[in-house]
């Protein structure tokens, strides 16, 4: 799968992004809010590429990488994905490296890969969860429309943790 955006790919992973994966992953803005996707290394990178990339995988999620147009590389990922702690609920996530956020790369990646889900796929709606201390995920999502419902308590890393309830329909999405 390919989606183009105004300065990014979203595309599936290839064996070459194994290096940028696994440093995203690390990434502390990232590992505080995915310690479940940290990949100490290249291979287990590569390992968790071909896992993602699996047919079985492909049936369970949708997440892309998300390719920089400029620099020609692989500078984060963009996913839904149905979360067990949601009871299910399709949750839209990102990650983007450190060095190249607060470009607008999670917002436009998040758009592009929830315009082509409602419009490919038969969803009728996305969550996201945040971190209260998260303000940058939280302006994303704001960004994207979807609307906070409440806070809720997830089991986070083995501990409950509060974190915001945001949703968003394709009713409103397409309208």
């Amino acid at each position: 799968m390919r989606i183009e955006t105004t300065n990014l790919i979203l595309r599936t992973f290839v064996i070459e992004d194994s290096k940028s994966v696994s440093d995203v992953s690390k990434q502390k803005s990232v590992a505080v809010e995915m310690s479940d996707m940290i990949m100490a290394s290249e291979s287990e990178a590569l390992d968790w590429i071909k896992m993602v990339n699996s047919e079985e995988m492909s049936n369970k999620l949708t997440m892309l990488a998300i390719e920089s147009k400029d620099r020609k590389k692989c500078i984060g990922y963009v996913y839904l994905h149905s979360k067990s702690e949601l009871e299910g609920e399709v949750e839209l996530a990102y990650a983007i490296h450190d060095d190249y956020q607060n470009n607008g790369y999670a917002t436009e990646a998040s758009e592009a890969l929830i315009d082509w889900a409602f419009k490919n796929k038969e969803y009728e709606y996305f969550v996201a969860i945040t971190k209260p201390v998260n303000l940058a995920s939280q302006k994303v999502v704001e960004k994207l429309k979807f609307k906070r419902i409440e806070e809720r308590i997830v089991e986070h890393d083995g501990v409950e943790q509060p974190f915001y309830y945001y949703k968003i329909s394709r009713l409103d999405w397409l309208n």
